[in-house]
Parts: structure tokens; sequence; C-alpha cells
């Protein structure tokens, strides 16, 4: 008969352990207090393994086909025979004890869950309270044998789901006539077991998928099982399954469905997940509506799975991102919640609540975190009822008072989520307050928001600022509607209340009946008993006199924020910007990157219209102390470009901004700046000149920018992101070719500027290019202004090389008949001979050319100083033969004679010189040029000429530079003429690198010129010195450091910005100690 019959039930257990388990309520009994022959039984038959099988498919098949009657006959015939159904409870708590034993071999292991198995099928039968089958003690122990389904995955997922090792003994290889003595050993020394718990042996994969197929079948039956008897009367029991079944929810997750469907066939049902799912479910809806008890304590034990945790204990939070596996457990519960909600409705509103507040206040404090924990939040507040809803947006706006930051941040990011959802649940509850329903609104949602910018923790601040940003960019019309009150608030004082009154010493309002902002909230899970109302500033930085300013109460009415510096005379298009300003000023990194994110979204919001001023604060940053920033400020700027590319100040604000930091210390910045301008710049030239589109409109926009006189510098930056682009081979290797199409286009000026910058950098050039740069340059070199002269010819020196002979000798003729008229502009002589000289190494000439140039201007300047050929026509010449002259002597200087360089030395000569015996010529022997040169008459380009020829002869010449530094340090000293000293300054620190002893005794007079009247000068003084610094040709010594310091407060802002940069960027890091050794100076500069 079925159960009386079955060998496993009449395996004989010492009576003593059998009064022993039945006694002692199956608890507290030692599984190997058996006799040896019992346990030969045992071992033998492989702990009845085959026999639990068989009373399984016995008890499915009774479940089945049996009637209520028959299954009491059953269970009646066992209460009649004798101590049968004591032997069947004992025998199956023995069995189902092995559970706890992770020493056991999986033969028993194996048995131990099909035991289990037996006993929870045997509850799904009728009747079986005649016996008392039903015992919490033993019914615990069978659930508990859940328990190997972590340990049988966790081993499983070690070994990538093919075990090898596990710490369980394998049954693998015992033979069945294995000898009874080593089995009795075995099971007779509870030590030996405990010896071999520490050895690792295999554990196959049907070991692993037999035991868990088994554990599978057990969850099975105990959610059949609930079905029947969901433990109404057990609470105890029912905390127990639901703690048990909630940690089996996160495993294998990816087999569950996303959508919770109670009504699934659960013999169907394989994966893990889905069944305690179904478990939890049947005992939370047990009654009608639920039962608040059962799910209060299922959504305290499914909190871990909003957390998000990881790890064995599931306490901490994820190094990197979350695993993919951790947000779908997420996801399930999230499902499995939402259908709770809906199921048992308004019933479950504190629990509900409880479960959202504590999730909130137990978040990890990491970004990725809040985020998913916010929308999933979210997603359960749409769900709630009216009234809970109401309830919980107004904790949440206590929350953003809460004393602790992190209840601050998760309150900004739930707050801004919420403000950016297209469809903000409606309240149609008609009998909640008012005052209640407020707290659901797009207004005070952002109205709580700002506050929180504002925040005295540098993170709370960030974080709303980002929420700030995400709303500005949001395109819900309503949302659009609020912010715009706010960032173009319409005060006037006829709105305000009689009680507020304004602080006009402070800057904000105060309101004498606000709130006690001095008390701080102690923020509890809702309907806690320690919820207070109170209201808080915690994390103010306003401090307790400005809270808000209440406007008229009627509905059309608002409330405004102030924050600290705020005007009420300010126009409209302040407000939420100023505060915004300030921010950027913050001394925390974090608070100034996510201000400026805000600013780049306000620019946006308005369409960039007459947003020239936050543009240049956002330009500002790209030189900020902190690397984020800057490499934000780029990625602002390039944003704003793409959005804005016909708008002129953002051109401006892209190119002065972007392109200075291709020198940064950070390389990744570096990189930000090299990869912004190949994707708006190189990689919009399109190869032929018949295309058009808007990138290549805004190429040609801003290198038209970049021609200007006014960003002429930045010519330089382009070359050198092109040196960096081409190594890294990031530079279109066809760029030449098609800058080539475009020069005879409109936007000829540009291509040559570009070609110019380019050309220098490539070692190849496919096409015809050089061809068509020679023709170019032959056939209309008449008609080109000067700085698109200086571009081709800059243009013909990269390519040299790479042209025919016939267009070389060419263009060397044609350069050398225009030098020799010496009409050219003096700023295109230079690169007439530069390009000169490597056309003739190419061609494989001598520099007989240098010589014969020299002797031609010596004559001339002879003839004019000595001869008769001194009157204003010849002078107005002279600059372009000594510029010319100082450029040809680089590039051979033997070619210059010593009478040359004595008559460029008098051109120098000053009355004051002159006292003091340091002129070149005799005074009675002057002739009338050097006269009138003494007395000052003659025009000053000539003096500004001399000296930018003598620095170039200097460098050639170790002689005439010593004799020349005195007389350049007097010029500093005595000439008003700014041209003159930014030359000097210029000459004499490039001196400094080669005859370094020669140059120190007039660092003095160098550094004067930092407090020049001349902007100019104090910059050329301040960049020259600061080289010199860097390269440790110079050294802090005398009032040089005093000097150097006092250029932070220039009058002059961009010296004063230069300065600041400079002494935190790049000489802190090279001087250390430098403010220390020189503590005096810096307390007087």
């Amino acid at each position: 008969m079925l159960l009386i019959s079955a060998d496993v039930f009449n395996t004989s257990l010492p009576s003593e352990l059998v009064n022993t388990i039945w006694n002692g309520g199956f608890l507290d009994f030692d599984v190997c207090d058996i006799s040896a022959d019992v346990q030969d039984i045992l071992h033998d038959n492989f702990y009845f393994i085959e026999s639990w099988k068989k009373l399984l498919q016995e008890l499915h098949s009774a479940l089945k086909d049996f009637s209520v009657e028959q299954c009491a006959n059953l269970w009646n015939s066992i209460a009649t025979n004798g101590d049968m159904g004591k032997q069947i409870m004992t025998t199956l708590a023995y069995f189902m004890d092995c559970c706890k034993q992770e020493t056991l071999t999986v033969y028993m292991k194996e048995s131990s869950i099909l035991a289990a198995n037996v006993y929870i099928t045997m509850l799904r039968l009728p009747g079986y309270t005649c016996i008392q089958l039903f015992h919490p003690t033993l019914f615990q122990k069978s659930i508990d044998a859940l328990k190997n389904i972590s340990l049988i995955e966790s081993i499983s997922a070690k070994h990538g789901g093919r075990s090898k090792h596990s710490k369980l003994s394998s049954s693998q290889g015992t033979q069945k006539s294995s000898q009874s003595s080593q089995r009795r050993e075995a099971g007779r020394s509870q030590s030996s077991i405990l010896e071999d718990s520490h050895q690792e042996l295999e554990l196959s994969e049907p070991d692993i998928y037999k035991l868990r197929r088994h554990l599978v079948q057990l969850l099975q039956s105990l959610v059949m099982f609930l079905k029947i008897n969901p433990l109404k009367k057990e609470l105890h029991l029912s905390e127990l399954v639901i703690a048990l079944l909630s940690t089996l929810t996160s495993i294998e997750p990816s087999s569950m469905p996303t959508a919770f469907d109670p009504e699934v066939v659960v013999s169907r049902v394989t994966s893990i997940a889905h069944l305690a799912y179904l478990g939890i479910h049947i005992i939370c809806m047990r009654n009608p509506g639920g039962s608040v008890a059962m799910i209060k304590c299922a959504f305290k034990s499914l909190e871990q799975n909003f957390l998000m945790l990881v790890g064995q204990k599931r306490d901490t939070p994820a190094t990197n991102t979350i695993p993919r596996d951790v947000v779908l457990i997420r996801d399930l519960t999230l499902a499995f919640v939402v259908h709770l909600v809906r199921e048992a409705k308004d019933s479950i509103k504190q629990p509900l609540q409880r479960l959202v507040s504590s999730v909130i206040l137990s978040a990890p404090d990491r970004s990725e975190y809040r985020v998913k924990i916010s929308q999933a939040v979210l997603v359960i507040m749409e769900e709630m009822g009216d009234a809970a809803y109401c309830d919980m947006c107004k904790w949440l706006f206590q929350l953003s008072k809460y004393k602790k930051a992190s209840g601050r941040i998760m309150a900004a990011e739930i707050y801004g989520q919420m403000l950016v959802k297209k469809d903000l649940k409606k309240i149609s509850d008609t009998s909640i307050d008012l005052d209640l329903i407020n707290y659901t609104t797009r207004f005070v949602l952002l109205q709580a928001l700002l506050t929180r910018c504002s925040d005295k923790v540098p993170s709370v601040c960030a974080k709303s600022l980002s929420m700030l940003a995400l709303c500005l960019n949001c395109e819900e019309n309503e949302v659009k509607k609020y912010v715009r009150s706010f960032i173009t608030p319409r005060l006037h004082h006829r709105m305000l209340r009689p009680h507020t009154t304004m602080s006009r010493t402070s800057g904000f309002s105060v309101n004498s009946n606000g709130p006690n902002e001095s008390e701080a909230v102690r923020i509890h899970p809702i309907h806690s008993a320690q919820t207070t109302n109170a209201w808080t500033s915690e994390g103010s930085q306003l401090g307790p006199s400005s809270f808000f300013i209440p406007y008229s109460c009627t509905k059309s009415a608002t409330m405004f924020y102030l924050t600290r510096g705020f005007d009420i005379t300010l126009t409209d298009s302040d407000g939420l910007v100023s505060m915004v300003t300030r921010r950027m000023k913050s001394s925390r990194a974090v608070v100034r990157r996510s201000a400026l994110v805000v600013l780049e979204s306000i620019i946006i919001y308005n369409d960039c219209m007459e947003m020239s001023k936050e543009l240049g604060i956002i330009k500002e940053h790209c030189r900020d102390l902190a690397v984020p920033i800057r490499k934000q400020a780029i990625q602002s700027l390039a944003h704003l470009l793409q959005l804005y590319p016909n708008n002129s100040d953002v051109l401006l604000a892209w190119l002065t901004g972007v392109l200075p930091c291709h020198d940064d210390n950070e390389s990744s910045v570096q990189e930000k700046c090299w990869h912004s301008v190949k994707s708006v710049i190189f990689e919009n030239i399109p190869a032929s000149a018949g295309t058009s589109s808007a990138q290549e409109t805004l190429v040609w926009k801003l290198c038209s920018m970049v021609n200007t006189e006014k960003l002429s510098a930045l010519r330089n930056m382009l070359h050198s992101i092109c040196v960096h682009l081409h190594k890294t081979c990031n530079l279109p290797t066809n760029i030449v070719h098609s800058l080539s199409q475009y020069i005879d286009t409109e936007h000829s000026k540009e291509a040559w500027m570009l070609l110019s910058i380019t050309c220098p950098v490539l070692s190849t050039f496919g096409g015809s290019a050089s061809d068509i740069v020679a023709s170019q340059w032959l056939e209309n070199s008449s008609n080109m202004d000067q700085s698109v002269k200086m571009f081709v010819l800059t243009t013909i020196t990269s390519l040299a090389r790479h042209m025919s002979s016939s267009n070389r000798n060419k263009i060397i003729r044609h350069l050398i008949t225009e030098l020799k008229t010496y009409r050219v502009s003096l700023s295109t002589i230079k690169y007439m001979v530069v390009a000169l000289s490597q056309l003739m190494e190419a061609e494989g000439s001598d520099s007989s050319w240098v010589k014969d140039m020299a002797t031609e201007i010596e004559t001339f300047l002879s003839d004019i100083i000595y001869g008769d050929q001194y009157d204003e026509q010849y002078v107005s010449k002279m600059p372009h033969y000594l510029i010319t002259l100082g450029e040809v002597c680089l590039h051979n200087p033997i070619a210059v004679s010593n009478k040359l360089i004595q008559i460029v030395q008098c051109l120098l000569i000053t009355p004051k010189v002159q006292e003091k015996g340091t002129g070149v010529l005799d005074e009675r022997k002057q002739p009338k040029f050097i006269s009138d040169l003494a007395e000052g008459l003659l025009p000053a380009y000539l003096r500004r000429a001399t000296v930018h020829c003598i620095g170039q002869m200097c460098l050639q010449h170790e002689q005439l530079a010593k004799q020349t530094i005195p007389v350049l340090a007097r010029e500093l000293e005595l000439s008003t003429d700014s041209v003159i000293k930014k030359t000097a300054v210029t000459i004499i620190c490039d001196l400094c690198k080669l005859y370094t002893n020669a140059v120190g005794p007039y660092i003095s007079s160098i550094s004067s010129c930092l407090k020049d009247k001349d902007p100019g000068v104090n910059k050329t003084t301040f960049i020259s010195l600061t080289r010199l610094l860097q390269e440790d040709f110079l050294k802090w010594r005398g009032s040089l450091f005093y000097r150097f310091i006092s250029c932070i407060v220039s009058e002059d802002v961009y010296v004063a910005e230069l300065a600041k940069v400079t002494f935190i960027h790049e000489l802190s890091k090279r001087h250390k100690g430098m403010y220390t050794q020189h503590f005096v100076e810096c307390l007087c500069g």
C-alpha cells in the first residue's frame, strides 16, 4: 500500500534515535547515531534514492487519480497501523536534515531533497491532519532544502556552468562492491566526514543538473501546496517562506518573462525566479484584497532587489557599471510589485509607501544606482492612488530638506525625472486638500529643484543643477512654460505681500513669517512614528533669513526662490541665469561642471539669442583648473557650434576657447581639442569645389574669422593641432589636393590659409597640387593681398621639393626680382626670403644670392648715411632694406660685412647713449643723417626696423650680441615706443638662451616692462620671461618674483588672467615651494 509499503519507511532506524527525533520535536539529533548495519543498508541502497523517486511518482498519481475519500482512507490506515505515522515523520526528518550537511555525498544530498519533496507532496493529499503530518519544524526543514539552490548556482557560475570541483564529496566512482568495513568507518566517525570536507573532489555537470532538477521540482511542489494551504494561520512560517523565496528571485532572472502572470501552470514553469514570485504572490494575496502584513513582509524582503547590490551578501555596490542581470532582477521585482499594487489597490497604501521611502533612503551613493532606483520609484508612484501619491510627493519635498546629503541628492534625482515625464500623474480625487495637491504640480517640483541648486553641499548642488539641465532640454511644453517663468521672472514690488521686505544690503528676501529654517528634518520611511513636518535648509547656502518671496495667492501667481547675490532690480533676461553664473564660480569642480551644463542648456533654450556673455563664461572655463570642466567646456562649445553654425558669437567662442587647449597640460584635454577641430574643420572639406553643405560653409566661416588680424594668433594653434593630428594619422592625406581645388573660388583666401597650415606638416602630397600652387603664384601674385601672399609663400616653402625644376626656377627669378625692388610689404619679406632659400636648396644652388643682396643693401645704406642721397624718399625705403637684411643674414651670416654691421649699429644711436660714450661714431665726425637721428628728427618706423634687423643679426654674431644687449636694455628704460619695447624684449629673451650670462645683469630692466603702461608690452614681457623660467634660463632673483606675481592684480584683464593660469598650471608645478621661499613678495604683491 502507498506509504506503508515504501522501503524507505521500513528501514530499521534505532528506536532510541526515533524517540529522540520524535520527542525533540524533530530538533537536535545526530544523523550518524545509527548502527553500522543500518549505515550499510543506506550506503548499499544509495540512501533509497530510487525509492524516493518511486514514492514521488506514486504520490503524483494519487494526487491525480485519488478521490477525497480514497485519500482519507489512506491516512486512516496509516493512523491505525501502530507507530507508522511516527515512523514516516521521523524518517522524513532524518533524511531532510542531511540538507544542512555540506560534506555529504551527492547521493545523500539528492536523497534529502527528494525526502523534502515527498513531504511537501504528501501535504497536498487531503486528510493528512488525522496523523498530524503538518509540523512547523518539519515544514521548515523541507523548505530549508531550497537553500541548496543558491549553493548549486554558485558552483555552476564559478566554473562557467561546467563545474569541475565542489565542496561536496562526489559519489562518482564509488563502487557498490566496496568493502563494508570502509563504509562503516566512514559512517561511524563524524571526524572522518569533516576531514573529507576539506578535499575538493570532482562534481560533474550531470550531478549539478540532477540536483537542480530535484530542487525545481521541490519548489514546484511548494508553490502547489501554497495554493491549497497559503499558511493563513502560520504567520511565522509565512514570513520564513517569503524570506526564502525572496532570495531565490535573483536566480536565473533571464529565464523569467518580464510580465508577471500568476495564472500560469506551475508544473510547466522551470524558472526558479518565476516560481519564487508565484509563491510570494500566493501568500500575499491569500486574503481578498491582499494580506497587508504579508505584503509588508514581501516588500521588505524584496527591497534588496531594488537596491541592486552585488557580492556574496548583496551588500556592496558594483565597482563599475551595474551588471545586466542585476538590473533585470530589479525590473522583474518592479513588475511583480506593480502587479501586486494593481491587484490589491489602495489596501496596501502604507506598505507601498514604506517600500518606496526605504528604497530611497537606502540607495547607494552612486549616480548610476540613483538613476535606476529613481526610475523604479516613479513607476511605483504612478500606480499609487491619488492620496498615497500626494503623500509621497509631500514626503519627497521634505526629503529635499533632509539633513543628510544623500537624501537631498535622491530627491533632486527623482524631481528631475518627474519633471521630464511626458504625462505626469493627474490628481482626480476632489476630496484631497489643495495644499497637498500642490506638491504634485510641476511648478512646485521645479521650485524645489531650484532651491537645491543653492545647496551648501557640492554633491547636492551638482546633482540639482544636472537635473535642471535635464529639464531645460525637455521637450514637454508644460515644463518649458514653467522653466521660462524662472528664466525670465517678472518681479514687481506691488506683488509682494505686506509682511515681506527686501534686504537691500544682503541682496535677498527676508520673510519674517517664513518657516524656521534652523531646524533639521529627520526623515524616516513614510508612516513612521518619528516623521515630522518641520522644514529645514540644512543644505541651503542662503541662510535662515532667506527662504522665498511669496507672490499673490491667485492661481496665476508664482513663487520664486532667491539665491545669494540675487538682485531685485535685475532685468527679465537675468534671474536663473545669474544664479547659474554664480555657481560657475564655486570652489568645487563638481558644481562648476554641472553649472556649465546648465548654462549650455540655457543658451540652447533661449536659441542663443543675446547670450554672448554666457558664451564668454563657457569659453573662460576652457582654461579651468579642473580637467573635467575643461573637457566639458570644449564639449559644450562643440555642441553649440553644431546647433548654431551661423551665430558669429558661437563661432568666436569656439575658436578662442577650444583652439588654445591644444597645448593643455592634460593629454585628455588635448585629445578633446584635437578631435573637436578635426571633426569641425578637417573632416568637412569636400574633395571637389562643386559641392556645398552646411558643414563646408561652417569651415569657411571659421577660416574667415581666423584670417582676421585680431585672431591671427589662432593660425599657429591650428598648425600645432595639424602636427598632432598628423602624428596620430588622423589628418586626411588628400586634404592638400582637396584644398587646391578651392584656390580659384570665392573661398580662395581661406583655402590658402589652410594650405599654409597643412602643407608644412605633410610629407607627401597627392595629385598636382605643387604645380597648381606654382602657377597661381606666377600668374596672380601681383593681384594677391598681403595676407594671401604670406599663405602662398608658406605653401611654396613646403612644396619646394615637390615642384618641377622649371617651376622652381621661375619662382626663384620672380622672388629675387620682387625682393630687389624693395617695395614688398614688410610683413611679406620674411616669407619671401624663406621660400627663396628653400627653393634654392631644392634646386641645389649655393647661397651667393645672399651676398649679392647684402652688398646691394650696404651700398644703399652707405649712400644715405655718408653720401648725398639723404632725403625723405630714400629714408622711407630704408625699413625695407633693413628688414630684408635681417632676414637674408640668417641664411648666410658670412655674407654680411663688418662695415654693414657698423652701419646698422649707427642707426641705434641715441643722445643719452652718446653722452655715455657708447656711440659708434665720434660726435665731431657725425654726418647730417646721424645728427638728425640723434636729435629724433627721423620717423619712428626707421628705428623699429633697425631694432628688428640688428636683433636677427645678433643671433649669428656673438660679439655683436654682447655689444647690443646693453643698448637694447637702455631702450627698454628710455624709449616711449611700445613697438620698440616689445621687439627689444623679444630679442633680449631670445639671446638669453644663447648668451645667458650676458643677459643676466639686465633682467631687472626687462622685468620693469611688466609694469609698462602699454598692455601689449606687459603681455609680451610676461610670456617671454615665463618661457625662460620654464626652461631654467632664468632664476627667481632680485625683484623678479615680486614683479611677476604683481601681474595677477594687473589692470589689464587679459594679463591678470594669463598670470593666474601661468602660476597655477605652469610655474607652480615646475618651481616647487616658490611661494614659501618668496612669502614676503607674495604678501606685498
